[in-house]
């Protein structure tokens, strides 16, 4: 994470750059990968002005936009692999069911955070927050390694 909204910023001006340049070599995996690298500079930006300004909507916004992007990252990559990469159609399913599993624990996970006072949490219930989301992700990742 960047440490102003300038940097964000300029960071993703920079990324959107080298983007076009990979794009442009055809080496779209990393173009993929880089991607999802800029749009978390992007989103950080609106964060970074959302503290500035004290919009807590915004703030709420950008928050909820990181845990998608968070999400949806892995499950992209996932699925890029699996349909250009796996021959094996054995390890195609055992992905696919994988990242059903994990977009079913995401998706709990949203609606455990929205339980807890939504996205802008007070600062006092947060550490015990992280503890129990720290916890469950450990279960889960038991749990992909039964798959």
């Amino acid at each position: 994470m960047c440490f102003s909204a300038g940097a964000s910023i300029t960071a993703f001006n920079i990324g959107l750059i080298s983007l076009a340049i990979f794009i442009y070599r055809k080496s779209y995996t990393f173009a993929i990968f880089y991607l999802s690298v800029i749009l978390m500079q992007f989103i950080e930006y609106f964060a970074h002005i959302s503290l500035e300004d004290n919009n807590t909507k915004l703030n709420e916004l950008a928050a909820k936009s990181v845990f998608a992007l968070i999400v949806f990252q892995p499950v992209l990559w996932a699925l890029y692999n699996a349909f250009f990469f796996l021959k094996d159609g054995n390890g195609k399913n055992k992905l696919l069911a994988g990242v059903g599993v994990f977009l079913l624990f995401s998706l709990y996970l949203y609606h455990y955070i929205e339980s807890k006072n939504g996205f802008s949490q007070k600062q006092n219930s947060i550490t015990m927050d992280i503890i129990i989301v720290f916890l469950k992700i450990k279960l889960f990742k038991k749990l992909i390694i039964i798959l």
